[in-house]
């Protein structure tokens, strides 16, 4: 879809959402049915938003983000804390909830992405000496680098995880802050701990479980 928007030369932003539409419509037309649990058209509309952002950015809308840092960090905040009183409203509806989920996580998403950007071409090198910046590149490159692996191998890795004890201790102290803060923590170490092990799996020749 991403090759034909390209190439009938359609408006990439009306492309995207088009497409998007249509996974929407399927996921509809197929939902709890033999063809869709086959076709796993359930999670296409819920996995495309992402994909559509990253076309977007790379086409071009990230140079019109950092002409203006501040004002788009402003707006995806915005877009946020809309997506988020949104959700809390729909609570009961849950394609609905699910659209303004995403909605959330992804300017949640870019606002942080313009932020780390923002910080590391203005402070450059004067902040901590740029070790500090220069770390996190390294880690957000090893994590970019790895994404197959960590999709193969995060599941196994979260089995041993103690979710459900998590999960009550948070409902039990501030819910929404405990989950923005351990959330992403969570998410960086599994893909780290997925990266390490990938890594040592194709030394030891086992890499054709990737597919490679």
């Amino acid at each position: 879809f991403a090759c034909a928007i390209k190439k009938l030369g359609v408006n990439l932003y009306a492309g995207v959402a088009l497409v998007w539409l249509l996974f929407l419509g399927v996921h509809l037309l197929f939902h709890r049915t033999v063809t869709g649990m086959t076709l796993c058209t359930d999670h296409l509309w819920q996995f495309w938003p992402a994909f559509g952002v990253g076309m977007l950015l790379r086409e071009g809308a990230l140079e019109r983000i950092n002409v203006h840092p501040l004002l788009a960090m402003g707006l995806f905040l915005s877009m946020a804390v809309i997506a988020d009183w949104c959700g809390l409203i729909f609570d009961g509806h849950a394609v609905i909830l699910y659209m303004f989920n995403v909605a959330f996580g992804i300017a949640v998403a870019l606002f942080f992405f313009i932020l780390f950007g923002f910080a590391s071409t203005k402070l450059g090198y004067r902040f901590c000496g740029g070790g500090y910046i220069n770390k996190c590149k390294d880690v957000v490159n090893a994590i970019g680098t790895h994404t197959l692996e960590i999709y193969v191998l995060h599941y196994f890795l979260i089995t041993f995880v103690p979710m459900q004890w998590l999960c009550g201790w948070m409902l039990g102290h501030h819910p929404a802050l405990l989950e923005f803060i351990f959330s992403p923590i969570l998410a960086v170490l599994t893909a780290l701990i997925c990266v390490v092990a990938a890594k040592w799996m194709y030394k030891c020749r086992l890499g054709f479980l990737f597919g490679k």
